[in-house]
């Protein structure tokens, strides 16, 4: 269910999960970025070899200074075009990628959920609403379940960089910020994402991936299910909700306001 990845400056992906990244969600890959003047600039394709290539001369070029949101798309809604790539402009100083799923009003069915979303929701917000702790929080509200990352180079904001639900995702040992395990590759995400072995240290993968019981999704057909769970398309076999939502057993924990104050806002202009 698509993957959103926030990079610091200074910091670069591993090669490994940038291509598990495009694996795992292959329908279209973007970033944002900023140029030598401080000006967000953007790029997205819907061929691998493309984005891996552009990918490595915008690090070369600007990763020192500036820090890069990245997304692979997995469709669920609207078409499979480059129009339905991330990211979408929120407004002239600010754009967005997503992870998830959103509620909201869609015009036109060949339109994503997301787009319309950063239109016609977002847009209709104030420039700056994310340094407006209430309009932050609702808007987290509103995406419960899903995660945003915002960049912005409108020069009165206070940050250049902000995650919504941010705490739903994990920063990983790289210092990179993933919304999802989808940076792993398949049979990983199965052994990292399993209640059931995650008494098991990262030695005993190569061991122990070879002896788990692997079924095939009711949902997505991908042999891709352990421990109730499909590592293909995130779905619970049990009650076939997306993993963000599975109440079964008790996981479904919502965390609206999963920041505290002092940490809804992360990162600082390197202006």
């Amino acid at each position: 269910m698509c993957l959103a990845i926030y990079q610091p400056a200074g910091n670069r992906i591993n090669p490994e999960h940038l291509y598990n990244g495009w694996v795992n969600n292959p329908d279209g890959a973007g970033l944002i970025y900023f140029d030598e003047n401080w000006k967000l600039q953007q790029y997205k394709t819907l061929k691998w070899e493309k984005f891996s290539r552009m990918y490595s001369q915008l690090w070369e070029k600007h990763g020192d200074k500036s820090p890069f949101a990245i997304h692979f798309r997995w469709a669920t809604h609207g078409s499979k075009t480059i129009e339905n790539v991330h990211p979408f402009r929120v407004s002239d100083s600010s754009m967005l990628i997503h992870n998830g799923v959103i509620d909201c009003h869609i015009p036109d069915k060949k339109m994503s959920d997301t787009a319309a979303f950063a239109r016609d929701y977002l847009g209709a917000l104030p420039e700056l609403w994310f340094d407006n702790k209430q309009l932050f929080h609702m808007v987290e509200d509103f995406c419960v379940g899903s995660k945003l990352v915002v960049m912005t180079d409108n020069p009165k904001a206070e940050y250049c960089a902000y995650i919504v639900n941010q705490s739903n995702g994990v920063w990983h040992d790289d210092g990179i910020w993933y919304s999802n395990d989808g940076f792993r590759s398949s049979r990983e995400r199965m052994f990292f994402g399993s209640k059931a072995v995650s008494k098991y240290t990262n030695e005993d993968l190569v061991d122990d991936l070879d002896d788990m019981e692997v079924t095939v999704c009711e949902l997505c057909r991908v042999e891709a299910v352990f421990d109730d769970i499909c590592y293909e398309c995130e779905t619970c076999q049990q009650c076939m909700e997306d993993e963000s939502y599975c109440r079964c057993n008790g996981a479904y924990q919502p965390q609206l306001h999963g920041m505290t104050d002092h940490e809804y806002i992360r990162y600082e202009s390197v202006v």
